[in-house]
């Protein structure tokens, strides 16, 4: 009997972890020549090597300006390996009330919450200000709990970035923006 319940523990135990890491996605709104995203990818594909196999990372194109030819030289060049799309009509960063890029939303599938919201680190203390030595690692530790089903304790932190064009011409997409 005590092994039927060891066993049933650790299938718990194991189904849980499993679950959880399966419910997480860490959406990250991204622009292509914003010069704050380029200096955080390489963090970012940090983040996904380390934590790539227990969450989705996808990254998120919001303003118009960034057609696919474009993204995909950024995936290229920065050798991005989670997938990155257009957002073209904000339906992502209006859901989620993404204001800049980079911000990202570490989000929980099986609650349908927001669990973190905002900048990856403190790099930036201010727009085209940059501190030497980062000190806060805020989307990392979001992450470690959020794995770890610990408390978030700051669940949103003002990211600083480059703004998200909400008032941008859609006109109508050609053939081009699709290629």
């Amino acid at each position: 009997m005590k092994v039927f319940y060891a066993l049933l523990l650790l299938v718990t135990c194991s189904n849980y972890n499993l679950v959880a890491g399966d419910s997480l996605s860490l959406y990250i709104f991204l622009l292509d020549d914003c010069p704050i995203c380029i200096q955080y990818t390489p963090t970012l594909n940090d983040l996904h090597k380390e934590y790539g196999n227990e969450i989705s990372f996808v990254g998120y194109f919001p303003n118009f300006s960034s057609k696919p030819a474009k993204i995909d030289t950024y995936k290229k060049k920065y050798e991005v390996k989670f997938p990155l799309y257009t957002d073209y009509f904000k339906k992502k960063a209006k859901k989620f009330n993404a204001q800049v890029t980079p911000e990202v939303i570490l989000f929980n599938h099986n609650t349908n919450e927001v669990m973190y919201q905002g900048r990856i680190d403190n790099m930036f203390y201010k727009l085209g200000r940059r501190r030497k030595v980062v000190t806060e690692h805020d989307l990392k530790k979001a992450i470690q709990n959020a794995i770890s089903n610990k408390v978030i304790e700051r669940p949103f932190i003002e990211p600083i970035g480059c703004f998200i064009n909400y008032s941008d011409n859609f006109g109508t997409i050609t053939k081009n923006d699709k290629e």
